[in-house]
């Protein structure tokens, strides 16, 4: 194909008339004509505006400013292609280096025949002068060949969230009502419903009773919770849901804010004092022998089957020596041998005289895991 074009294209140009090829050969000269510019002549001639410098420097003997040419004036062009007859530039083939016609303009095959007979060949990629290389050096995709392994410092952290200790529920003993200090009597929006199947969501205005002759203080926060299962002989749970903050107290009303919610928050939630979260961070257990030994009671939820994260209660608390952060092994039988090992692995969250608040960390033995357990500390904060 590209052979048969440029034997037409030279049959074309050999019929051109004698004066027209003369023509073409010898037009070194150009008269200016209105509206031009030595930028756009150069663009003509040259194929780009940037080129007007060499038309200035080949005409220096009749411009001496490139802004200041004339109409009428024949400025000579500098290495300018002859002109080329319209019947020359066919098919797309290029002359003299200038392409004849716009490629979208060619018939599919004709344009794949072209770019098939032009093939691009890229060039080398600059040096890279790593020692003067900005903070925009581009290094073009990753310069380490091979594993890259990311570490991080280990993180300066609580032994337990403090989302999780807030959380943490608790075994109210039968008859027990100290922790009773007030209640969500419902949202300060007015028209608000009352009902108790309501949620309440945090930043929400709620309005509270409270029991007794005390009055809170503004800026005194509460912790919300509900009662639970009962577990029989020992009292009722606990499940916490939120904090509420003291925003406004008078004779009509006590009104607070949603500062926190750890469940569905709903009316006639009852009220005692937020506890403080005790740990620092950086600071965890390390390994003890105290040789102090408690009793899984119960799970705060009722399953069959229980996971890391769920909490449970145990016999011993502050009155043992346990703190919030210390860890003890669940020992069982487990394996076929009937041997004693650790099957779970429990962690102090909350701490009541005679009973703590654990959460379930691992598991090794799941049917292992129910009330009746026994557990030892192992791993004691400083």
């Amino acid at each position: 194909m590209i052979r048969s074009v440029a034997i037409a294209l030279v049959l074309l140009i050999s019929f051109l008339p004698a004066g027209a090829q003369q023509r073409a050969a010898a037009a070194r000269t150009h008269v200016v004509l209105p509206g031009e510019t030595l930028g756009s002549i150069a663009r003509q001639y040259l194929g780009s505006a940037a080129e007007w410098a060499r038309i200035f420097e080949a005409n220096r003997g009749q411009l001496s400013d490139p802004n200041r040419i004339r109409v009428g004036m024949e400025l000579v062009l500098p290495g300018a292609a002859p002109a080329l007859a319209p019947a020359a530039t066919v098919l797309g083939v290029q002359v003299d280096g200038r392409p004849a016609v716009t490629v979208a303009t060619l018939p599919f095959e004709e344009r794949r025949a072209m770019l098939e007979s032009r093939p691009f060949t890229p060039g080398n990629p600059p040096e890279r002068d790593l020692a003067t290389r900005t903070v925009f050096f581009d290094s073009g995709g990753p310069e380490v060949v091979g594993p890259i392994v990311m570490t991080q410092g280990e993180a300066d952290t609580p032994a337990v969230p403090e989302g999780v200790f807030l959380a943490a529920g608790w075994i109210v003993s039968e008859g027990d009502g100290s922790d009773r200090m007030g209640e969500v009597v419902g949202l300060a929006s007015p028209g608000a419903p009352l009902s108790t199947s309501v949620s309440i969501q945090p930043g929400a205005e709620v309005v509270l009773r409270f029991f007794g002759e005390g009055t809170p203080r503004v800026g005194e926060e509460f912790l919300t919770y509900a009662l639970g299962a009962r577990i029989p002989g020992l009292g009722d749970v606990t499940v916490p849901s939120g904090i509420v903050r003291i925003e406004q107290v008078d004779p009509s009303a006590v009104v607070a804010r949603v500062v926190d919610e750890f469940g569905r928050l709903r009316v006639g939630h009852l009220l005692t004092l937020a506890r403080t979260f005790p740990l620092s961070s950086g600071v965890h257990p390390a390994p003890s022998d105290s040789g102090v030994r408690a009793r899984l009671l119960a799970f705060q939820e009722r399953k069959e089957l229980h996971l890391p994260g769920d909490f449970a209660f145990i016999d011993q608390g502050g009155d043992a020596g346990l703190v919030v952060g210390d860890e003890l092994a669940g020992i069982g039988a487990s394996g076929g041998d009937g041997a004693e090992r650790e099957v779970a692995r429990f962690q102090v969250v909350g701490i009541r005289d005679s009973t703590a608040t654990v959460r379930l960390l691992s598991v090794a033995t799941p049917g292992a895991v129910r009330a009746g357990l026994w557990m030892v500390l192992d791993s004691k904060m400083p």
